[in-house]
């Protein structure tokens, strides 16, 4: 059977074969072309002359499978979960939607977003501008067809490159201040403190918070073994992937195999709104990650001005603290709009946060998060650089170069038998003398703080590194061998006991 659609707006589409288990879409954009071929399970195959028409290829396809799911992570994103849902419903990912819409209201600023994007190198944003097209055109399909039940509301709208940078940087920040996103919410001086009474349910929420924070590494973990030529029946690498990750939401995996003729043929799984493999096979290497045990935030204790609660004392000298209000539409009993602002502070190391009982803000002391990965503008160009690797070393030193990766270890095989284990991704620059000089033991938890009234406390600076504060790729742990290694969520330890990894920095690993 073969057939023609109409074009629509500057983007032809056409259904040139169907098949019982496989279909083929062609998509003409500004001369770019994608094909969509989907064979069993619907996984789709890509093909395109460049990441334009890859990212239109790729929004499409997702947009067909999982409208109702990006669409409800658009909203999240864009801190507006609060007007289409009400403020105390959840999440996904069961937090509180008043307080997640502070969190990304804060977070995706238009001054965070243009700064992302400006970073970005030409074949990442034409991979997002394609997507956005491709994703829309779906939309704009599924729309005149009937959307799906879950999704026929008003809050599914067409997206924009701005959504996908504020995706991914939701993305970064599931390792650090996505954490906190509660603590973060509720922290308040104390002057402000008494006519908020925090209530059962805000205690509620915060202790699932703590929970939620102990229980990251494990929930999001996933397991990886790479074998050598030493231990392979071929002499070739073999990889076993298993990923943790939900079956649900902003982080669930999506298959596909993406082609470009001469430049990329990768094929694996991808998280919502990524137009790139995270995890998968080419025809030289194989990958996967695991989530890693290494800090990637730490928390510093203001010494506060005894004058003001708002303003903290660095090497004695007292600083006010930056005031940064959001404001987010609530819906109301009645589905009228309120318009509700919130001031959040924040030091030089980053927002204050707060948790009663554990990370107080009175008189005396506040605790403010100072996260990595909020500088990590590198994190497309990583993937997008190990999707394309043509050989281990490559695919290696795109790793050691540009330092992308947010909160994973890397596990990786290739055809000459070699496999590759790395812990390197955005952690502090902290060492264990400066940890023992500087981390304040009355806290009582597992968290990293640090001494906020003096500079020498802060992360050490290395011209080595890809960015400021964060320790180089040459200073985290790494090995390659010919019979294995293989991680599950500890430390990267014993990942080859023949070959223990230590004498790194308590923050990593």
């Amino acid at each position: 059977m073969s057939r023609i659609l109409p074009g629509f707006l500057f983007a032809g589409l056409s259904c040139a074969v169907v098949l019982p288990a496989q279909a083929l879409v062609a998509h003409e954009q500004q001369a770019a072309s994608a094909e969509i071929r989907r064979t069993g399970f619907g996984v789709p195959h890509i093909v395109a002359a460049d990441e334009r028409g890859l990212g239109y290829g790729i929004g499409y396809a997702y947009a067909q499978d999982n409208l109702c799911l990006l669409a409800n992570e658009i909203v999240t994103v864009n801190g507006e979960r609060s007007r289409y849902f009400g403020p105390d419903k959840a999440t996904l990912e069961q937090r509180n939607n008043m307080a997640s819409d502070l969190l990304f209201q804060w977070l995706n600023t238009p001054e965070a977003l243009a700064d992302f994007w400006k970073a970005q190198p030409p074949e990442i944003r034409q991979l997002m501008q394609g997507y956005v097209a491709g994703y829309n055109r779906s939309l704009a399909e599924q729309t005149t067809q009937g959307l799906p039940q879950p999704c026929a509301a008003e809050w599914v709208r067409p997206i924009s490159t701005d959504d996908l940078v504020r995706l991914t940087r939701r993305l970064l920040v599931e390792g650090g201040v996505g954490q906190f996103t509660e603590a973060f919410a509720g922290a308040q001086p104390p002057s402000a403190q008494k006519p908020l009474q925090v209530d059962s349910q805000q205690v509620q929420a915060l202790q699932l918070a703590a929970a939620r924070n102990e229980r990251f590494a494990l929930e999001r973990g996933s397991n990886a073994v790479a074998v050598g030529r030493d231990l392979s029946a071929n002499g070739r690498g073999m990889l076993l992937a298993n990923p943790h990750f939900p079956w649900g939401g902003g982080m669930r995996f999506y298959q596909m195999h993406l082609t470009i003729p001469g430049k990329l043929d990768v094929m694996g799984a991808a998280l919502p709104g990524l137009p790139l493999i995270n995890i998968g096979f080419n025809q030289h290497l194989a990958w996967s990650h695991t989530v890693d045990t290494s800090k990637h935030f730490t928390l510093h204790r203001l010494q506060l001005d005894p004058k003001d609660s708002t303003r903290y004392l660095l090497d004695g000298k007292s600083i006010a603290m930056a005031k940064q209000q959001v404001s987010v539409e609530v819906r109301q009993p009645d589905g009228t709009l309120k318009v509700v602002p919130r001031i959040i502070y924040s030091s030089k190391f980053g927002p204050v946060v707060q948790w009663p009982g554990k990370l107080d803000w009175d008189d005396k002391f506040a605790f403010s998060l100072r996260d990595a990965n909020l500088k990590n503008d590198r994190v497309l160009q990583q993937w997008y650089a190990m999707d394309k690797a043509d050989s281990l070393k490559a695919f290696q030193d795109s790793v050691h170069r540009i330092q992308g990766i947010p909160w994973v270890n890397t596990l990786a095989v290739d055809a000459k038998g070699q496999a590759l284990y790395m812990n390197i991704s955005v952690v502090p620059n902290v060492d264990a003398v400066k940890l023992a000089k500087c981390s304040d033991p009355r806290i009582g938890t597992e968290l990293i703080v640090l001494d906020g009234s003096r500079r020498e406390c802060n992360w050490d600076v290395s011209p080595e590194a890809a960015q400021a504060g964060i320790y180089p790729s040459s200073r985290q742990p790494q090995l390659l061998r010919t019979d294995f290694v293989q991680h599950s969520n500890d430390s990267a330890w014993m990942v080859n006991p023949a070959a223990p990894l230590k004498d790194f920095s308590p923050l990593i690993s």
